[in-house]
């Protein structure tokens, strides 16, 4: 029997999976990243190796607890099978409200596939973009169908793909706020 906290292979969830069950801490600053997978590795493994450490101790030395949620080890592969990849995505956006960190390449992303009538219910928005990639969705739900006043939304776009980060490489990223007004990406 597989252990929902640890994916195939041995590794552990970057995020601590009993979050989900508590309380939120207004101590505690949650940020979701948003990408595609596969395109964008060399950047999640930047964050979470070397950026997110250090903004765990800034965090720590104000009492606060900083948490990543980065799903590339969140969504186990039985959640795949039973078609739930974007049910945990925007519940995972909701825990991190307002905090949420676009990650942009080349690449659309994989189609959120056919949606479950009762995730309709509770996102109706997603009814009139139901041919449209997970991480579209995600940028929707995290940025642009319900404004925040408090909101704390970031966008990077990869210079060229045709060089993925290395490992101690200095990448150099355009930040840009999607237009929020019209609603469009």
């Amino acid at each position: 029997m597989s252990n929902p906290d640890q994916p195939a292979g041995g590794q552990q969830r970057y995020q601590d999976p009993s979050f989900a069950n508590r309380r939120l801490d207004a101590r505690a600053v949650r940020v979701f990243v948003s990408s595609t997978f596969h395109d964008m590795q060399a950047e999640r493994d930047a964050l979470v190796k070397r950026v997110f450490p250090e903004l765990k101790r800034r965090c720590r030395e104000r009492q606060v607890d900083f948490i990543g949620v980065d799903l590339r080890w969140g969504i186990t592969p039985e959640e795949t099978e039973r078609g739930e990849v974007l049910q945990v995505c925007l519940a995972e956006i909701e825990r991190c409200r307002p905090y949420f960190v676009g990650l942009l390449g080349t690449r659309y992303g994989s189609p959120a596939g056919l949606i479950d009538p009762e995730l309709l219910g509770t996102y109706p928005w997603l009814d009139g973009f139901r041919d449209r990639s997970v991480t579209e969705l995600e940028i929707r739900h995290g940025v642009l169908v319900e404004k925040m006043p408090d909101q704390r939304a970031f966008f990077y776009f990869r210079a060229s793909d045709d060089s993925p980060a290395a490992p101690g490489a200095k990448v150099t990223v355009a930040a840009k706020a999607p237009d929020t007004t019209s609603g469009t990406l």
